[in-house]
């Protein structure tokens, strides 16, 4: 699901933080999906090694997950 490795910086969380734009955060069940500047992250709940997995995931599937959870919100796409 995830389309590389690239993960969060610490700087990108001080912005959600901040509520600066171009920075949201939606809560998807267990799961989190932040927008930042550099694309879009998903953070997953990893069971066997009790931790949360995140990465980089496609504006299509961003806006699949969004949709999913009647999250009204258009990625541009």
């Amino acid at each position: 699901m995830y389309i590389s490795k690239k993960t969060m910086r610490q700087k990108d969380f001080a912005a959600l933080k901040a509520k600066k734009p171009g920075f949201k955060k939606f809560k998807l069940g267990k799961s989190m999906l932040y927008r930042t500047k550099r694309g879009w992250f998903l953070s997953s709940p990893n069971e066997e090694a009790k931790k949360y997995d995140v990465g980089e995931i496609s504006i299509t599937q961003a806006q699949f997950l969004l949709d999913s959870y009647n999250i009204n919100y258009q990625t541009g796409w």
